[in-house]
Formats: structure tokens, C-alpha cells, sequence
């Protein structure tokens, strides 16, 4: 068995992270008003990446309300993850506060550099509803160089897109480095000037 890539899905309460999830997977979410907490769930699944190559992914669907009160994060998430989706309902503007929040903790606790984070705003099929400026949303995700994605748990397609793109960009085999062969050449170059 390869590589495990562990993901976590943050965001408060009531934004739709299991719902995101179950749909994507299974399809077959109630779409009632009836909102079950999630304590913690885990989900192994393989995902075709845009390299056409399948991904073992741990999805860790975390509890909302760890992450509305900025004094108890769940700092062990930051330690083992290797990506992370911030999910935000796009009707609550207090849940894109959280996001915000996540991502600042994040900053602190890890580098930049080896981890992969994305945005999700949910239920953008409620756009009558919608409490969360678009506007804001990109300039927050531009500033933080955060990828963003609107979902709906009724658009099969959409709920995949941020899935396969985080996925697709945390497992991108190494760069290959020219350094060896700009040493050779100054070698060479030394050696012929000699």
C-alpha cells in the first residue's frame, strides 16, 4: 500500500462538512433539515487524480463546534494532516469568520509550504439566501493564496472539483532540480577556461 494522504475538514457547525462528504461519496444524502453533530468520522476512499493516477485519501470530518471558539482548537489536527478544507456555509457569515480564524491558526502552527489548503463555501445553491460576500470571499482567498470552491450537495460535479484539485496538487511527484546539472556545466566551463 502507497502513500496515505491525510486530509481534514474544518469549519464550524452547521456548514454542511458531512453532507459534503457523504454526498460525494455515496450520493444519497438526506437533504431534510434534520443536522446531526459530528463528533469525528473518518472516510478512506481513492480519488482519480488530474494525472489520471489513484490516491488513497483519509478524509477526516472533524466536530464544528471545535473550531468556532479560537481559545480550544483542535491544534493535534495540524500536526498529521497533510491537506486541509476549510468549509464555510455561504448563508453564515460568522462561519467564513471561522474559516478565516482556521487559517490563521494554520498559519501559525505550520509552514506554508508543506501543506495544501482550499476553501469551500456550501449551499451555493441558496443564493437567495446568501449571507457572505463574494467580493470579500476572493479577496480574503487572493491575499491567502487559497484555492476557492462553491458546492452544492445537489451538483455532483461541483462537490468533486476541490477534491481532486487538492489532491492532485499534494501528491505532484518532486520538482526535478537543475542544480547538478548547473554544476556540471560550471565544471566544465572551469575546466575548458583552464
Amino acid at each position: 500500500m502507497g502513500k496515505i494522504t491525510r486530509l481534514v475538514l474544518c469549519g464550524s457547525a452547521s456548514v454542511g462538512k458531512t453532507s459534503y462528504v457523504k454526498q460525494m461519496l455515496y450520493g444519497d444524502e438526506e437533504t431534510n433539515n434534520l443536522v446531526y453533530s459530528t463528533i469525528e468520522d473518518t472516510f478512506m476512499i481513492q480519488v482519480d487524480s488530474e494525472r489520471g493516477i489513484k490516491e488513497t485519501v483519509k478524509i477526516i470530518d472533524t466536530c464544528g463546534s471545535n473550531w468556532s471558539s479560537t481559545t480550544n482548537f483542535p491544534h493535534h489536527y495540524f500536526n498529521f494532516a497533510d491537506g486541509f478544507l476549510l468549509v464555510y456555509s455561504m448563508t453564515d457569515p460568522e462561519s467564513f469568520k471561522c474559516v478565516e480564524n482556521i487559517k490563521k491558526e494554520l498559519d501559525r502552527s505550520r509552514d506554508r509550504k508543506d501543506i495544501c489548503i482550499i476553501a469551500i463555501g456550501t449551499k451555493c445553491d441558496l443564493s437567495s439566501q446568501r449571507g457572505v460576500d463574494a467580493k470579500l470571499v476572493n479577496n480574503w482567498a487572493q491575499k491567502e493564496k487559497v484555492r476557492r470552491f462553491e458546492t452544492s450537495i445537489f451538483n455532483k460535479k461541483r462537490l468533486a472539483e476541490p477534491l481532486i484539485y487538492i489532491i492532485s496538487k499534494m501528491t505532484q511527484p518532486p520538482q526535478k532540480t537543475t542544480l547538478l546539472g548547473s554544476s556540471r556545466r560550471l565544471l566544465k566551463q572551469q575546466s575548458s577556461d583552464a
